[in-house]
C-alpha cells in the first residue's frame, strides 16, 4: 500500500502554465435529471470542476437545469422540453458538445 502525499498529488496535478485559456483541459457534456431529480448530473458536474476540467455543460429539464444552476454560478445547465431528455433534444446536444 502506498500513502498518498501532497508530494504524489503534485507529480499527478501539475501546475497549469500561465498562458492557458477555458477548454485546454476540456469540456464536458454531463445529460441527466428529471423533474424530481437533479443531484446527480450537478454532482457530477461539480466533481468534474473539481478534477480540473475547465468547461462543463449540463443539460437537463427546465425545472432540474434551473436548481442545478442554483448550486454554483461555475454550472452551465441547459434546459430542455419536457420531463426527460429525449432524441428530440439531439439538435441541442450537438450544438453544446461543440
Amino acid at each position: 500500500m502506498i500513502e498518498v502525499t501532497k508530494n504524489i498529488l503534485k507529480d499527478i496535478y501539475k501546475e497549469r502554465p500561465k498562458d492557458t485559456k477555458k477548454y485546454d483541459f476540456g469540456l464536458l457534456l454531463v445529460i441527466g435529471g428529471s423533474d424530481f431529480y437533479s443531484g446527480s448530473p450537478a454532482l457530477s458536474a461539480l466533481a468534474a470542476f473539481k478534477s480540473g476540467v475547465d468547461m462543463v455543460r449540463v443539460i437537463a429539464p427546465k425545472r432540474s437545469a434551473d436548481i442545478i444552476a442554483s448550486f454554483s454560478p461555475n454550472l452551465a445547465a441547459y434546459p430542455v422540453e419536457g420531463s426527460w431528455v429525449t432524441k428530440k433534444h439531439l439538435a441541442t446536444l450537438l450544438t453544446l458538445a461543440e
